[in-house]
């Protein structure tokens, strides 16, 4: 997950934006946006001064915009790896430039990051399962134009024979695991999948179950 800086300042102006991409409540970096989310973005004053007093004209992939407020808003026609720009001219009521601030807002693509529950520790590629163990995996979403997981569709899928069972339906993004309910060790490579109007991302994991 990449931070992401917000910031475009020029004399006593500043451009911040925002996505309306989820992001998990404990997640402190910023929502970036992906295709077809919506970015909001606003000029502000460092000064406090009454924003009313001046005039903007936003310039998007340098097409002039019909805006002359402090904030404008878009909907993402990018693709992931592309960018928008965006630009703010700051006139005074007298019609003078007074401020010109510019930023590229990058386009991601949804992630999907696996945890331990319990820990909330992300899994990178492998994990112990022991038989004394009940595991709880949670495939955190990141990046989706949607309000909560709920809203997605998750796909929880092994490789191995042997049946990873699924119990925790009232939450679709979570896999809880009674390790004790296997009569072999085995490997399995796990895959799970997100998936919401055209959104989707995936990631996989080695689960290594020590009987």
């Amino acid at each position: 997950l990449r931070p992401s800086a917000i910031n475009s300042q020029g004399a006593d102006f500043m451009m911040s934006w925002s996505a309306d991409t989820y992001t998990d409540p404990s997640y402190m970096a910023k929502s970036l946006p992906t295709e077809n989310s919506a970015v909001v973005a606003a000029v502000i004053s460092l000064s406090q001064q009454n924003m009313a007093d001046f005039k903007i004209q936003w310039y998007l992939d340098d097409k002039k915009q019909d805006s002359g407020l402090d904030e404008f808003s878009f909907k993402v026609s990018k693709k992931a790896g592309e960018q928008h720009s965006l630009k703010a001219i700051v006139k005074n009521s007298a019609g003078q430039e007074v401020a010109a601030l510019t930023k590229s807002i990058k386009i991601v693509s949804p992630e999907l990051i696996l945890y331990l529950a319990t820990s909330k520790k992300a899994l990178l590629d492998k994990a112990e399962l022991y038989r004394s163990s009940k595991t709880t995996l949670l495939a955190q979403p990141f990046f989706f134009s949607v309000v909560s997981p709920a809203e997605l569709s998750f796909k929880w899928q092994s490789d191995n024979q042997e049946p990873i069972k699924r119990t925790g339906d009232d939450y679709p993004n979570t896999l809880i695991i009674e390790a004790q309910d296997y009569s072999k060790a085995f490997v399995t490579k796990l895959n799970i999948e997100a998936a919401n109007n055209g959104q989707e991302a995936a990631t996989q994991i080695n689960l290594n179950f020590n009987l």
